[in-house]
């Protein structure tokens, strides 16, 4: 078997920038006696026998540089089992990238900035970047208030870390002891810091009284024991990493739990830090989506959607996807839904967050929205099949795991790219069935994969966002 810890980040799996052939360089000796064994029996192969194996059993083309040979005996046979040309992927085929976005599978990833498990690892700038080299075209950023804030000194937003030391000693003590290991591949823990940012508005932008320092948000995994890292360095990390082995649109999901002050700097460094990657708002409201191959080198935003003339003020809040499905701990503190700013909002452009209600809500045939739903929500929501199979033809749907699997295992992701489901998200960091289903859809196809004949839609019936805005819930 494979060691697994031998796999390097350049040939790590997970799905879409894995082109490289993988083959085995050695055989053990009990298959290389089977083998001989085997060959003992039958002598070489003839051509036909070549042929049908090549056909029936490697599923493999005439290509191979055993196609056309006239016999095959061990020695000939052993070379081909130990040379790339035996390698267990296909070489995916070159996909149409023309379709509008929704009509693609698309490799993603579930709370990326988690180099382990979801209570206790670490969080790290890093495994952006892994997942990034991995290609993976979705990814997660969790966003949370500075800790220096006022708005957070009362300890709304922090959790207790003797609930959380409880909630710990209750779970199996193999689950404890594997929390305790560190994710090699994801390289050394960034240090927290604070970073001055160019001044703005500075009614919207909190600052430190003592030093004028501004007190940026951070990311990490909300009341639990997971360390923090800064919102400014994940961004950093993404602008070095989003395109260097694929040139395909990023999609990047927030889940915001910050004040309005906290969402304005927010806005102003993705707005300094990824400048020209950013979609530039078209000048009307979106009727269609654009391609993969529009947006090359484009990062995508997907943020709660805010409509034009919801005030801010009002009763009506935009909360975050993710505290379905009772993602947080049982112990933790409820938090109060978090407002998204306009000004944040507005940077959703083809990927505008709705909260799920039904299929059949106004919202569920505007262009742009994306829903979200944990894996048991979804299993609900699915009751419905041909309700979900219609709707994700034509619009995107986003699946993550329950809150329940805080080891950081995964769903298997087959079923819900059945019901057209463009962006089901998984943990990157664990390698498990669900995590190999993925590499074996992505593998080589820049982390897009065109949805089959009847999994997508030719022609589109739309209403504006101004018609549904009276009818708009969030």
């Amino acid at each position: 078997m494979v060691d697994t810890n031998e796999i390097t980040k350049s040939t790590q799996v997970g799905g879409g920038a894995s082109e490289a052939h993988r083959y085995v360089d050695n055989l053990s000796e009990s298959v290389r006696d089977h083998l001989s064994r085997v060959f003992g029996v039958v002598g070489a192969w003839n051509s036909e026998q070549i042929t049908k194996f090549l056909k029936e059993v490697q599923n493999d083309d005439d290509s191979s540089p055993i196609a056309f040979r006239e016999s095959l005996d061990y020695d000939g046979f052993l070379t081909y089992m130990l040379s790339p040309a035996s390698a267990v992927t296909a070489t995916p085929k070159e996909e149409d990238l023309s379709w509008p976005l929704h009509s693609y599978f698309i490799s993603s990833s579930h709370n990326t900035y988690l180099t382990g498990d979801q209570l206790t690892s670490d969080s790290s700038t890093d495994a952006y970047k892994n997942v990034l080299l991995r290609g993976c075209r979705c990814i997660e950023i969790d966003v949370w208030d500075g800790e220096d804030l006022e708005q957070s000194s009362d300890g709304e937003n922090e959790p207790s870390k003797d609930q959380f030391k409880a909630l710990m000693s209750k779970l199996p003590k193999l689950f404890s002891s594997r929390t305790k290991k560190k994710a090699s591949s994801h390289g050394s823990i960034e240090e927290e810091r604070h970073a001055n940012i160019p001044e703005a508005d500075s009614s919207s932008v909190t600052t430190m009284q003592t030093t004028g320092t501004v007190v940026e948000p951070r990311v990490l995994h909300g009341y639990t024991l997971t360390k923090p890292i800064l919102f400014r360095d994940v961004c950093n990390t993404v602008r070095e990493h989003a395109f260097v082995v694929i040139d395909l649109p990023l999609i990047v999901s927030l889940e915001v739990h910050c004040s309005p002050e906290q969402q304005a700097i927010m806005v102003q460094i993705m707005e300094e830090i990824w400048q020209d990657h950013l979609v530039v708002t078209p000048d009307e409201e979106p009727t269609k989506l654009p391609s993969p191959s529009d947006l090359r080198h484009k990062i995508l935003i997907k943020v709660k959607y805010v409509p034009p003339t919801h005030n801010l003020d009002d009763e009506a809040l935009v909360v975050t996807d993710d505290h379905d499905d009772g993602r947080l701990p049982p112990s933790a503190p409820v938090s109060k839904p978090s407002k998204i700013t306009h000004a944040l909002s507005r940077l959703g452009v083809y990927t505008r967050g709705v909260t799920f209600t039904d299929w059949t809500q106004p919202e569920a045939i505007m262009p742009t929205h994306v829903f979200s739903l944990a894996e048991t929500a979804f299993e609900t929501a699915a009751t419905a099949p041909e309700s979900v199979f219609n709707h994700n033809k034509q619009f995107f749907t986003r699946t993550y795991p329950g809150g329940f699997r805080i080891n950081s295992s995964n769903f298997d992701p087959a079923p819900h790219w059945a019901l057209g489901v463009q962006l089901a998200a998984l943990n990157w960091q664990n390698w498990d069935v669900g995590m190999m289903l993925n590499e074996a859809m992505f593998a080589g196809t820049r982390g897009y994969v065109l949805k089959p004949e009847g999994k997508k839609q030719t022609s589109i019936l739309i209403r504006t966002l101004e018609e549904l805005d009276e009818n708009v819930k969030i």
